[in-house]
């Protein structure tokens, strides 16, 4: 199955969560790995990233929504849809569907 990822920016700043980090939040709610899904290096945040999936990798592109994933700081950085080169755990951002919420 391939997904491609593009980083949705401004989020981490209105939305709050209990967790504590965002990459945090993913691993509470079953996120595994410790590398960046794009190109491998060390993870140091839990990205907000809206995800494409296609089970045959070139058509139907279905959307999977927002989601946090395990990302570098450079890949954070960068806009555009993005190939992920290692599967992960599809973690919602949404922290009230979550129970994590905070007001």
């Amino acid at each position: 199955m391939a997904m491609k990822i593009r980083n949705v920016s401004g989020t981490s700043a209105r939305r709050n969560c209990r967790c504590g980090t965002w990459l945090q939040h993913y691993y509470n709610h079953g996120g595994t790995g410790s590398s960046c899904v794009v190109c491998r290096r060390a993870a140091n945040v839990g990205a907000h990233v809206m995800a494409l999936e296609s089970l045959l990798g070139v058509l139907e592109w279905h959307v999977r929504g927002e989601l946090i994933v395990p990302l570098c700081l450079v890949c954070n950085m960068k806009s555009g849809w993005m190939q992920a080169v290692l599967d992960f755990d599809q973690v919602s951002a949404n922290t009230q569907s979550m129970g994590c919420a905070t007001r």
